[in-house]
């Protein structure tokens, strides 16, 4: 792992945020997109970073990841996914800020990657409200110097800087459409008020973008994602909190008295949705495109389905509404199927029996799963439903 330093990025071997020269994404006659690139994924240690850096470097790219290793949640799980990578001999690994002074631009100038896969975040709906600094710097500034570094290149002298386009396919949330009326999530209606900061950054960074990808011909496609889980998840999240409340015996924390609704799509569906975007065609530069199974569930019924799969019996504990959170998250897909023939694989039952399935033989084997650490505050989180949990895109 290369670790950037004051800020800055050195001795690296290959890679950042951007792409080379002309070269582009668009697919072959076949409908695939030819292997052996060299792409960047930000958050590379993080869900679903992971999830999508192991799918390029499985189909023949090299991978350069970048994280910065915040510890919002306890590292030992990033650490964990960065060593399978780690594994991979096309993959090299950057420890640094993205927003840090000067780092994406050193980056760009040293390697010209053909791709920017931009999932690096600050996340948590609830802990936005109590750390804000970190969601300006982490969902704002990380986004702006990606962008501002691209734009840097495409400015400097000679052909090839001119015609440095990179594909950059980042990574938004269905938060941003805040206190809206409208059922399902169209990308057609205009987002409501916040809920959150967390809605409010993520929001800014689909702003920015549009800018960007309408005043310098940016390759940009932007994925409101709902709430994503599977293998790998974060250890905060509602579905891993509910799992583990379940085996310990413990009470699950059900908010809303259970009233909340949640569209969830399984990770790899996410990563198909990402793979699906980067060899997009040019028509679909500059969109903005739900990524969720387009099926709500309440949360009740996801207990249910967690207590089948684990051969266990929760014990629910109601709880009244939290602050920043909607009571329904439910996304309208039709255009990821039209634009990029995309459409989710898996249920949320079959998906959640993978979790549960992936979780019981990953505890067997590392005490880690049963006792991870929330970073920020040093608490243990292993029952309930806890920061961010119900809404964490």
């Amino acid at each position: 792992m290369k670790t950037a330093k004051k800020g800055a990025v050195e001795g690296m071997v290959e890679g950042t945020f951007g792409a080379a020269s002309k070269r582009r994404l668009s697919p072959p006659a076949s409908g695939s997109r030819a292997p052996g690139l060299t792409i960047l994924v930000t958050g590379s240690a993080g869900f679903i970073g992971f999830h999508v850096a192991r799918r390029l470097l499985e189909q023949g790219d090299a991978v350069v990841g970048i994280d910065a290793y915040v510890p919002y949640y306890d590292l030992r799980i990033k650490q964990a996914r960065s060593k399978l990578l780690c594994m991979y001999p096309a993959y090299q690994e950057i420890k640094a800020d993205l927003a840090g002074p000067d780092v994406m631009d050193e980056v760009i100038a040293q390697h010209v990657p053909d791709a920017i896969v931009h999932l690096a975040e600050q996340p948590g709906v609830r802990h936005s409200l109590i750390k804000p600094g970190a969601f300006e710097q982490g969902n704002v500034r990380a986004t702006l110097a990606v962008l501002e570094a691209v734009r840097k290149r495409k400015a400097g002298p000679g052909k090839s800087s001119r015609e440095y386009r990179p594909k950059i396919v980042f990574g938004s949330s269905v938060s941003v459409y805040g206190d809206t009326q409208q059922l399902p999530f169209s990308e057609k209606d205009a987002p409501g008020n916040p809920l959150s900061l967390y809605a409010a950054t993520k929001r800014a960074g689909e702003l920015l973008a549009g800018v960007y990808s309408r005043s310098h011909g940016f390759d940009c496609i932007g994925l409101r994602l709902c709430n994503v889980y599977g293998p790998w998840g974060r250890p905060d999240t509602a579905i891993w909190n509910f799992l583990l409340a379940i085996l310990d015996g413990h009470p699950v924390d059900v908010y809303n008295q259970g009233g909340l609704k949640r569209d969830c799509i399984y990770i790899d569906d996410v990563v198909d949705g990402v793979m699906a975007s980067l060899r997009s065609r040019e028509a679909v530069s500059g969109e903005i495109i739900n990524l969720g199974s387009g099926v709500p569930a309440g949360l009740r019924e996801m207990i249910r389905m967690l207590e089948g799969a684990a051969s266990r019996t929760a014990r629910l504990r109601m709880l009244p509404m939290q602050p920043g959170e909607a009571q329904t998250t439910w996304a309208d897909i039709s255009k990821a199927k039209r634009l990029l023939d995309w459409q989710p694989r898996t249920d949320l039952r079959t998906g959640l029996r993978l979790f549960v399935d992936w979780f019981l033989e990953r505890r067997r084997e590392d005490p880690l799963f049963g006792n991870l650490s929330d970073g920020m505050s040093g608490r243990t989180l292993s029952h309930g439903a806890l920061d961010g949990a119900l809404q964490d895109r």
